[in-house]
């Protein structure tokens, strides 16, 4: 029995402590997700939040068909699709009164200008090539893990990940590398 699995029986047979290592486990990699889907800070601690209340609501439901990290990104997909039909995303820009300590502070610019095209092109992208590059990308997730959360088939996970890469480097341009 993997320790996630073990966590989650000793939490339903009344270990409030089991719960919070999965917490503990996972809350780092859930607010990330959601940082990157959303791209605002305070909205990702919110929705980061809105998780773990469901996990704990849901906890009893999990039916071990897929792992448990699988069935926890699924709820945080589902609870990032209802948080932006109720609310409009804005990126937040960064704080151009700091100047980098640095050396080279034409390279410190190139890099936050990088990071934010990509982070303005991964905004704008269709919302499964999105979920499906940053489960690909950031969270290093198989494609078979991929398409239990997106509830489609490993194929199309591939596909959204392709189409969602190429789209990518049309929004970004070739001028930068993924």
């Amino acid at each position: 029995m993997d320790e996630d699995i073990q966590l989650i029986e000793c939490y339903l047979s009344g270990d409030d402590s089991a719960m919070a290592k999965l917490i503990d486990k996972y809350q780092k990699e859930v607010y990330f997700f959601v940082y990157r889907f959303l791209g605002d800070k305070e909205d990702a601690k919110d929705v980061t939040q809105t998780i773990f209340i469901k996990l704990f609501r849901k906890i009893e439901q999990f039916k071990r068909k897929s792992s448990f990290k699988t069935w926890l990104f699924s709820i945080a997909v589902n609870s990032c699709k209802n948080f932006k039909k109720h609310k409009y995303i804005s990126i937040s820009s960064e704080d151009m009164s700091r100047i980098p300590d640095s050396k080279d502070i034409q390279t410190e610019v190139i890099k936050k200008e990088q990071k934010e095209m990509i982070k303005r092109g991964l905004l704008s992208l269709p919302k499964k090539q999105r979920i499906t590059l940053i489960l690909r990308i950031f969270h290093e997730l198989p494609y078979k893990d991929i398409s239990k959360i997106m509830r489609c088939s490993e194929s199309t996970a591939k596909s959204n990940f392709f189409f969602g890469i190429e789209r990518l480097k049309e929004i970004i341009g070739e001028k930068y590398e993924l």
